[in-house]
């Protein structure tokens, strides 16, 4: 998870473990804070805590579970339910949760206590967090400044800045090195108790805090802490003097405000009171994948995935904001990408970097983004009837306009070059073995959206030559793909046609039927042909669709990122389910029962889940959940649809 406080700093959470195969490898919390301008440096490493509740312990932060929530007023909470894989006792209620105030400095962390037991009872409340450690050399230093109230860690000599800890009623304070028996974890766990140590250095320090607190029968108490990081020593203490000066109501309402306030401004569809939680849950977490300085857009929180802006899924996730009302996060976006770093021939790369914006190794080339980024900037017009932002990023839409140009003629099945798209399958999933590139109909499918999408700018801007010659290149892959990647003896379209030998790739793949969302299959009698033979073969768990016949990635696969995570072979994925959601809707066919799946599939707290789930459990992958383009957009874009109160990725339809 993330919460940004959308200006200039984006705060990281994760769960203490990465996937169901792995024991803990982290405290249950915060994991990271960045902050501009210094994007590629970290901060924080660790933000936990651990408890006496009584005479009962609760040492080890890296045992500690929660099912986390999202509220609608910004709240990321974390009701601890377990200990070391064992529910807590009924006697016991503790939650943590963290708010970022918008345009605030400062994050908030706030523990509520409850005592539900008849009886009296202490608790002992262990508070810390840990920087990250240095990477130029220099060491930290930690503080306790008495006449400000807080403890900080100067980082400042490695561009981490100043990471501030407000300091009020504490039974004990320490400040110390990360691990080891005099680390201030190690202290609590040791004896429950903290040295009062006011100064430290090393290349990683951590600060902790102790807190008693009584709680009578059925009694709660509330007690939050505000932590900040800023660049200057002077702005931190201006930042926690401000965070001191209102009581923390006041922030939590304001930071409720802000969110309602944001919520507001969108599309509103007409839903019932729990598929609304899931539309406005989705939505919170769309936002806070933004970064509020570049325009990236994270393609999941899990840290398995790296914090990655991947180029298909951030247009994708910007046109369903866009349809959802909210221009302000898409044009950001596609501004960025108007600025991003190219390959040296003419596309996208595959991934950035969320915090930088800069390129990161993966597989490459994919080309989908291209037709995306065309596609989304249409479709931002479409809504926006902005020529200002038109004019803005023209020059990356005639770049890539002349990548098509160059490329589809030569081409010797007058297509878009192969690549790797949509699955990044450079290598075989059972052998390892390279794979060659392939004429993917996904890629084809895009390539046509985005030549049309940039044809019909090109006729806004009065360019008719160079809209003509779109035109007309948009005709010729379509044809293209009509005469080549069309099997008429089985009645569906290939998934690919690989380079190297030429032959199709006639495996049933649901991303292709991207030729019916994109506009390019306009043959009614193939489009429901193709469409029937994916869903007949497909189909998931009632309603939802596997990726294609035989995927064994999250079962049997070598680049599984957790080990096996399903009991077998082709699992269902939200995305495709969408996909094929949409289809239906350019073919007339109610898709209101993928939508409904979607959201049963969905996580407790009615949070989206990732890429995929176990076709016959119906147990979650854990890695890469969330996913915010997988799961989060294309259902807040579907939902949208459904009610039309938006426009489909067709851009024939504009």
């Amino acid at each position: 998870m993330a919460l940004t406080n959308w200006d200039d700093t984006i705060l990281l959470w994760a769960g203490p473990r990465n996937n169901a195969n792995q024991g803990p490898l982290r405290p249950l919390g915060l994991v990271g804070l960045r902050q501009h301008p210094n994007w590629g440096v970290n901060a924080l490493s660790a933000d936990s805590f651990a408890f006496q509740w009584g005479s009962q312990s609760f040492l080890s932060p890296s045992l500690l579970d929660t099912t986390p929530e999202i509220t609608s007023l910004g709240e990321w909470k974390n009701p601890i339910q377990a200990y070391q894989s064992a529910r807590l006792p009924d006697t016991i209620s503790l939650t943590r949760s963290y708010y970022f105030p918008p345009h605030e400095g400062f994050y908030i962390v706030a523990y509520t206590l409850s005592n539900p037991s008849n009886d009296n009872t202490e608790v002992n409340l262990f508070d810390y967090l840990i920087s990250e450690t240095t990477a130029c050399g220099s060491q930290q230093s930690g503080n306790y400044d008495v006449s400000g109230g807080m403890f900080y860690i100067d980082g400042s000599a490695c561009g981490q800045g100043y990471l501030g800890v407000s300091g009020k009623d504490m039974s004990g304070y320490s400040i110390g090195p990360a691990t080891g028996n005099q680390s201030p974890l190690s202290q609590f766990q040791q004896t429950q108790s903290l040295n009062n140590n006011s100064k430290y250095q090393a290349n990683q320090i951590s600060i902790g805090v102790t807190y008693k607190i009584a709680l009578a029968p059925s009694q709660t108490k509330v007690l939050v802490s505000y932590r900040a990081l800023q660049q200057q020593y002077s702005n931190l203490q201006a930042v926690l003097q401000r965070a001191n000066s209102q009581l923390p109501e006041y922030w939590i309402s304001q930071t409720g405000a802000s969110y309602q306030q944001w919520l507001k401004k969108g599309i509103q569809p007409q839903l019932d009171s729990k598929t609304a939680q899931f539309y406005q849950n989705s939505l919170i977490l769309m936002k806070n994948s933004l970064n509020p300085v570049t325009g990236t857009f994270v393609a999941s929180f899990h840290p398995a995935y790296d914090y990655k802006n991947w180029g298909r899924d951030g247009a994708f996730n910007a046109m369903a904001l866009d349809a959802a009302g909210y221009h302000e996060e898409a044009e950001a976006h596609f501004k960025w990408l108007a600025k991003a770093q190219m390959r040296d021939d003419g596309a996208f790369h595959t991934c950035y970097d969320w915090f930088t914006g800069n390129p990161v190794g993966f597989v490459e080339p994919q080309y989908d983004s291209a037709g995306a980024f065309l596609l989304g900037v249409y479709h931002h017009y479409a809504l926006t009837k902005n020529v200002q932002f038109l004019m803005e990023v023209y020059p990356k839409i005639l770049f890539l306009e002349n990548f098509y140009l160059q490329n589809i003629p030569k081409s010797p099945l007058k297509l878009t070059p192969p690549d790797y798209s949509i699955w990044e399958e450079s290598s075989d999933p059972t052998t390892g073995n390279p794979l060659p590139t392939s004429y993917f109909t996904f890629t084809q499918s895009m390539a046509f959206a985005g030549i049309y999408s940039a044809s019909k700018v090109e006729g806004l801007l009065g360019n008719t030559t160079q809209q003509n010659l779109l035109s007309t290149l948009s005709n010729t892959l379509r044809d293209s793909v009509e005469q080549n990647l069309w099997n008429e003896n089985e009645g569906h379209y290939y998934r690919s046609i690989w380079s190297d030998s030429m032959k199709p790739d006639n495996r049933l793949d649901s991303s292709s039927v991207g030729v019916i969302f994109s506009g390019l299959a306009t043959n009614r009698t193939r489009a429901i042909s193709h469409l029937s033979k994916i869903t007949g073969r497909l189909t998931k768990l009632q309603y939802g669709l596997a990726r294609y016949e035989g995927d064994i990635f999250f079962y049997a696969s070598k680049f599984n990122p957790g080990g096996k995570e399903t009991t077998g072979p082709e699992p269902a994925w939200g995305v495709v389910t969408m996909f094929a959601a949409w289809a239906e809707y350019y073919l007339g066919i109610d898709f209101t029962p993928r939508l409904n799946w979607m959201m049963q599939v969905s996580a407790d707290g009615l949070l989206p889940i990732g890429e995929a789930l176990d076709s016959i459990t119906g147990e979650h992958v854990m890695s890469s959940c969330p996913d915010i383009y997988e799961h989060a957009a294309v259902y807040v874009w579907g939902t949208l649809i459904s009610q039309k109160l938006a426009i489909g990725p067709n851009p024939t339809t504009f």
